[in-house]
């Protein structure tokens, strides 16, 4: 019998930490990638998949509050955390895999922010937000990818767990080739970059959860992550224009 396979790290993180003051460097570099759209059309409906405790709409909503904001979680725990701190949002459990979640091109801005690596297939959930976005909007993915044309799949059990214990997921790698040819397919994109994400400052490794990442210096001084997985955390900005 094949092991249970689970995705259960991000409660420890969501629900034990209160992150709203401090923005993640991810969340600036999302605002600035939609300034102009934001600026040219402040009413724009913005949707958050996987917007666990509402940490980025919070933060987006600082720097835009005349936009609509919808985040969509399937942890509920989350959701409610989330209508308590982040108001005038507007927030629903549901996964961005079930494509009834939404209404089509319902969407002037799709945000997918460290969640495509839970899914072993990019393809049905890209699918759902190219048909979930308005003509002329704009889908950001942030995640790990690939530069080499390669698809890496990785599960995970903590040291001394039982043999019964679940696999944890979260963690798949898709090459970038992959990901363009999927999009170089779809007659709707008008085009489509990755930009490599890089941390301002250093982050230690945190000795309570060795899964969270951290960083270190490669020998031509760039600022790379890595975790107690051993991967090397090729982080990427996808920005997808309709």
């Amino acid at each position: 019998m094949s092991p249970v396979v689970q995705r259960s790290h991000d409660k420890a993180i969501y629900l034990r930490e209160d992150r709203f003051e401090q923005p993640k460097e991810i969340f600036k570099l999302i605002g600035e990638s939609i300034r102009e759209r934001m600026l040219a059309e402040p009413g724009s409906a913005v949707v958050d998949l996987g917007c666990a405790t509402g940490e980025l709409i919070y933060y987006l909503r600082t720097r835009y509050p005349s936009a609509a904001y919808l985040g969509c979680d399937i942890v509920p725990e989350f959701i409610d955390v989330a209508r308590k701190r982040v108001l005038g949002a507007e927030f629903r459990v549901g996964s961005v895999l079930d494509s009834g979640l939404l209404a089509e091109a319902s969407a002037d801005i799709s945000l997918l922010i460290g969640v495509l690596g839970i899914f072993d297939q990019f393809e049905p959930c890209l699918s759902n937000l190219l048909n979930w976005t308005r003509p002329g909007g704009q889908i950001l993915v942030f995640g790990l990818f690939n530069n080499h044309p390669i698809d890496v799949w990785v599960r995970y059990r903590q040291a001394g767990a039982s043999a019964e214990s679940p696999l944890e997921a979260g963690w798949n790698i898709f090459s970038q080739a992959s990901v363009a040819a999927f999009l170089d397919s779809r007659p709707e994109i008008k085009g489509f970059s990755f930009t490599p994400f890089e941390m301002p400052f250093d982050i230690l490794p945190n000795p309570n959860d060795p899964v969270r990442t951290w960083t270190f210096q490669s020998n031509h001084g760039r600022r790379l992550f890595t975790n107690g997985l051993s991967l090397l955390c090729n982080l990427e900005l996808l920005h997808i224009r309709l």
